[in-house]
């Protein structure tokens, strides 16, 4: 593992923990995601590492058609992200929708494939890259217990946008 990819993983392992360790402050707090950004900074400005080998047995993998058939949303701001093979659509209210396009890497140009983005992930958590209107972002998606704060009604996936430009949203996912 390389040193960006280790500075990468802390930044955003600190931001999944932070949303996690607090229940009922509404996720992780500005220091976290300052730090988780600060780090997704660094690793931009490194090359992009080659994909990971296959997950061995009993490991979380990730489908693109299981992200495909999830709509994502956050509120306070409202906002609505949906997967496809090419990009992500991402929709704040009242706004048009921005595409997101994945990357295999910080340097990555190539607009890869949902699928194989996919290919190189594995874990509880899904780290993914993109590019929204020449910004870097980081997505993480786990499939765990989500309330969107607005009603009693739980949801299987939470998702992290996190902006290079010092923002961050926190949401749900459902399967359509």
């Amino acid at each position: 593992m390389t040193s960006r990819n280790r500075q990468w993983i802390i930044g955003m392992l600190a931001l999944a923990l932070a949303s996690c360790a607090s229940p009922g402050a509404g996720g992780p707090s500005a220091q976290d995601s300052l730090k988780a950004q600060d780090s997704l900074r660094a690793a931009s400005a490194q090359p992009a590492a080659s994909p990971r080998q296959p997950a061995p047995a009993g490991v979380r993998t990730w489908d693109a058609q299981e992200l495909q058939a999830v709509q994502f949303f956050g509120v306070e701001p409202n906002w609505t992200l949906a997967f496809t093979e090419d990009f992500a659509e991402y929709t704040p209210l009242g706004e048009s929708t921005r595409k997101l396009n994945y990357r295999a890497g910080q340097q990555d140009a190539s607009k890869p494939k949902l699928s194989q983005v996919l290919a190189a992930q594995t874990g509880q958590t899904l780290e993914l890259m993109a590019e929204m209107d020449g910004w870097g972002l980081l997505l993480l998606v786990r499939e765990e217990s989500c309330s969107d704060g607005m009603s009693d009604t739980g949801h299987p996936y939470s998702i992290s946008l996190v902006f290079e430009e010092d923002e961050s949203l926190e949401g749900c996912g459902r399967v359509r």
